[in-house]
C-alpha cells in the first residue's frame, strides 16, 4: 500500500488534541495504542473555568463497554507520526511530495496520473483508490463534480491520496499479526 501526499513533509501543527475511546480502540487494532499512550496524557475528567472559577466538570470515568474509558490528550502530529510508524511497519509506503492530479477506473482497477514536486510525472495502475485529499480533493471532485462545503485556509487542509496494488486492506494484516513497535 501507498500514500502519497501533496505536502512536502508532515504537518508540524495540531488541528486535533485529543483521542476518544472509539478512536483509541481502532487504533489498537493496528498496533498503536502503546505507543499513542506513551506520547500522550489520560485524561479522566475536563474541568471549564471563567473569570477564575471552575463553572463545570466533565468527568470520563462514565465511559463504559470500553478498554479506554477517557480521553487520551496527544497532539495531532504525534497521533499521526505514531500512524505513519505503524503504517510503515505493515509494509506501506508514504510520499510525500507527490500529487494525485487525475485518475480513471475500469474493470482492472485504477489508473493515476502521479506528479512530484520536481514536476515529473508518471502514470501507474493500482487495485483501488482511497482519496483523503481534503478540501480540494482531486478524488472528491472527480467522483462528484465538485466539492461541498467551506475554504479553509491551505495551512489548514489536509491533503493525500491511498493507493492499493491488489493488496489487502491493512486493518486484515493487522488483525493478524499486529504492528512491531517502531520508534
Amino acid at each position: 500500500m501507498r500514500v502519497v501526499d501533496r505536502s512536502e513533509r508532515p504537518n508540524p501543527h495540531s488541528k486535533a488534541i485529543a483521542l476518544w475511546p472509539r478512536g483509541i480502540e481502532a487504533l489498537a487494532r493496528f498496533g498503536a495504542a502503546d505507543e499513542l499512550h506513551r506520547r500522550g496524557v489520560v485524561l479522566r475528567a475536563q474541568n471549564y473555568h471563567s473569570q477564575g472559577r471552575r463553572v463545570a466538570r466533565l468527568a470520563f470515568g462514565g465511559m463504559r463497554r470500553t478498554r479506554y474509558p477517557y480521553a487520551l490528550s496527544i497532539p495531532q502530529q504525534e497521533t499521526e507520526a505514531v500512524l505513519r510508524d505503524v503504517f510503515q511497519d505493515l509494509g506501506g509506503v508514504i510520499e510525500f511530495g507527490t500529487s494525485l492530479t487525475g485518475f480513471s477506473q475500469d474493470g482492472e482497477g485504477v489508473r493515476a496520473e502521479l506528479e512530484t514536486g520536481s514536476a515529473q510525472r508518471t502514470t501507474e495502475r493500482f487495485g483501488w483508490l482511497v482519496g483523503c485529499d481534503g478540501a480540494h480533493s482531486t478524488v472528491r471532485r472527480a467522483a462528484r463534480g465538485s466539492t461541498q462545503g467551506s475554504r479553509m485556509s491551505p495551512r489548514r487542509s489536509t491533503s493525500g491520496a491511498v493507493l492499493g496494488r491488489g493488496a489487502r486492506p491493512v486493518g486484515e494484516r493487522a488483525a493478524r499479526g499486529g504492528a512491531g513497535g517502531r520508534r
